[in-house]
């Protein structure tokens, strides 16, 4: 991610970044020749065909894609978000998913998910149906009331009760990243038979699979992809 000196520096460095990252992709897929359709996937929310509740990018939110692009290209221009774009085309890819309750989880450097029931992305009033990313997964006993200990999917954090972490915060690796330090999982990796990098994958393991198996109880599907 881009950083700026100042807030509003900042915030326009990363929108110019952003955009400048977006038409290199399109340019390199193009390759010169005249773009007819351009399908454009986001981590945030989408409404009305515009990026609303990017939780990572927030600068997402100030800008409109759709009618940016199709100023620049003239060309019908599509945004959605990113894994119900990664679904849509794994309903594409494969017939027989459409007769099926699909759940497609995206791990990169966060957590995305999508969910289909019979060919159909589930949206929701919000535009936040199958999204399970910023679920609270609580791997340890938390301080609070009894009914607050041991495991449960809320965002026990955000309200401000210790020990919760998000689901994200497990894909990201944000619950073990020492603070500043980019390259960690690279240190790790590089260390993978040691004692700490065993414990962390084992705790990074857990976290992911309580995050999975409460969506299976969430949405009872038929199948689950990973991918990202």
């Amino acid at each position: 991610s881009a950083k700026g000196g100042s807030v509003s520096g900042g915030k326009n460095y990363k929108k110019n970044y952003i955009l400048k990252s977006i038409f290199s992709a399109i340019g390199g897929v193009a390759d010169s020749r005249k773009v007819k359709k351009i399908g454009v996937g986001v981590p945030c929310v989408v409404v009305d065909k515009r990026a609303r509740r990017c939780f990572n990018i927030p600068v997402l939110e100030k800008i409109d894609l759709k009618k940016l692009l199709d100023k620049k290209y003239g060309a019908k221009v599509e945004i959605m978000n990113d894994t119900k774009a990664m679904l849509r085309y794994e309903l594409w890819r494969n017939p027989a998913l459409r007769k099926k309750r699909v759940l497609f989880i995206a791990w990169g450097t966060g957590i995305g998910s999508a969910f289909a029931v019979h060919g159909k992305i589930q949206e929701g009033p919000h535009g936040l149906a199958g999204e399970i990313g910023h679920s609270i997964i609580c791997v340890d006993p938390v301080k609070g009331p009894r009914q607050w200990r041991g495991r449960r999917l809320r965002r026990l954090a955000s309200n401000g009760v210790e020990g919760g972490k998000s689901l994200e915060d497990y894909a990201a690796g944000r619950i073990f990243q020492p603070k500043g330090k980019a390259l960690w999982l690279q240190d790790l990796l590089n260390n993978k038979n040691s004692a700490r990098a065993k414990l962390i994958f084992k705790k990074l393991g857990e976290g992911l699979g309580i995050g999975i198996l409460n969506a299976i109880y969430h949405y009872d599907p038929d199948i689950i992809i990973i991918g990202g």
